[in-house]
């Protein structure tokens, strides 16, 4: 009984070495063709996530002050900011979904539209819809700026979101909230988080 017992340990250990070793010889054995196709087909992926066209938001979602909203694309010219009357705009020169950079999104202060936001605060989340994506933020700085700190609406090299509506006495001042990436679309599955 015990030559068996031992005989089935020496076994074991012997196989445990050799799939340990395994990969090494797998590796060190393939041909120089399965190497060089190993690498055209990582450059081939690569260049596909760079063609990747840039998405545009489609709606935007403040779950905790109730705002849920869709977001049209709009230009300033000539001091005149695109203003929808049922959306938030989405300064298209701004950045982009999911990349770095400062995504602006602003709108009237109304309680149909980014009025709410007043009751927003930081750590609430953000979340912004694309055709293919969901991608959530929390929103990390809120303050009050005078319309001409125009600061707000600069390029950064952080991937940021930027939302702004008018605010105080006579829409005198703007109302901005800072938010940063939070989530992966993994994270997004949950439904605790979709529900904040």
């Amino acid at each position: 009984m015990r030559r068996i017992v031992r005989f089935l340990a020496v076994l074991s250990v012997l196989g445990g070495a050799f799939l340990l070793a395994l990969p090494y010889f797998w590796s060190s054995h393939r041909s120089e063709s399965e190497r060089s196709l190993e690498k055209d087909q990582a450059v081939i992926a690569k260049s596909r996530v760079e063609r990747e066209p840039d998405e545009l938001p489609l709606r935007v979602r403040v779950n905790k002050v109730s705002v849920d909203l869709p977001v049209k694309s709009a230009t300033v010219s000539e001091n005149d900011w695109g203003l929808y009357v049922d959306a938030v705009s989405y300064l298209k020169t701004s950045g982009k979904p999911g990349k770095k950079g400062n995504l602006v999104l602003y709108g009237h202060n109304t309680n149909r539209l980014l009025g709410p936001l007043r009751w927003a605060g930081v750590g609430d989340r953000v979340f912004l819809e694309t055709e293919s994506r969901l991608l959530s933020y929390r929103i990390v700085e809120k303050k009050i700026v005078p319309p001409t700190q125009l600061d707000i609406v600069f390029p950064t090299n952080d991937e940021r979101l930027t939302l702004f509506t008018c605010t105080n006495f006579n829409d005198a001042d703007r109302l901005v909230l800072v938010a940063q990436r939070s989530a992966t679309f993994g994270d997004l599955l949950s439904s605790d988080i979709l529900s904040e």
